[in-house]
């Protein structure tokens, strides 16, 4: 069995990010959806009639240019953007696009006892949710709060191929936000429609530290 190098991954990201500006709240989530990202559909809870996955929709939500925000957010990517199995989606993205990337990301996985089964894992890292939802995306949202479940079997139509298959999916989500953009963008349909009740919002008003120079040093 490989030896860890970490005793404790998430007390060390903390103490790898403990010199950036960024407030430690907005580390500790981006810790675990870095960890989520790497775990994907291969790793679940059995509760009987349903099935729980360690899927999460962290929106970090601060004032512009204040709370630092990307950095965490990229602190976070930058440990997982060379990782071939994670698959990660773009920046900014259409429904369509979206369905797409999940279906193209199917891989194996050893289910034991000889058995091979198939997961469409994907990490979306947004810096800017409005960058990736626009304003008003009704399609996009309702995607999402369908999503989230992690459908063993979703099956969408398309213009000119009829029915097609997505198996196991399973959708995470890391991106950032400013209060006025929620407020003014995210229509009511959404809130009551049930995404908002599937999105941690981890908000800050502030840095923790001024630190105009973070640098990382060789421990």
């Amino acid at each position: 069995m490989t030896q860890r190098k970490c005793k404790n991954w998430l007390l060390s990201y903390l103490e790898y990010t403990k010199r950036q500006e960024s407030p430690e709240n907005y580390h500790i989530w981006c810790g675990l959806s870095t960890v989520a990202s790497c775990l994907q559909r291969k790793v679940y809870i059995d509760m009987g009639p349903f099935t729980v996955y360690p899927n999460m929709y962290i929106v970090l939500v601060g004032p512009a240019g204040r709370c630092r925000k990307t950095v965490a957010i990229k602190a976070a990517t930058d440990l997982v953007a060379n990782l071939t199995d994670v698959k990660l989606s773009a920046d900014s993205i259409t429904r369509e696009a979206l369905i797409r990337a999940l279906k193209l990301g199917e891989q194996s996985m050893d289910m034991g006892g000889g058995k091979i089964g198939f997961h469409s894992s994907l990490t979306i890292i947004s810096k800017e949710l409005s960058v990736f939802l626009g304003t008003g995306n009704h399609d996009l949202l309702s995607l999402l709060t369908d999503l989230y479940d992690c459908p063993d079997k979703w099956e969408y139509k398309t213009k000119n191929q009829g029915v097609d298959t997505i198996y196991g999916v399973w959708l995470n989500k890391l991106a950032g936000s400013t209060p006025s953009w929620l407020v003014g963008s995210i229509p009511l349909t959404a809130i009551g429609g049930g995404y908002t009740s599937r999105v941690i919002f981890v908000v800050e008003s502030d840095v923790r530290l001024r630190n105009p120079r973070p640098t990382f040093t060789e421990e």
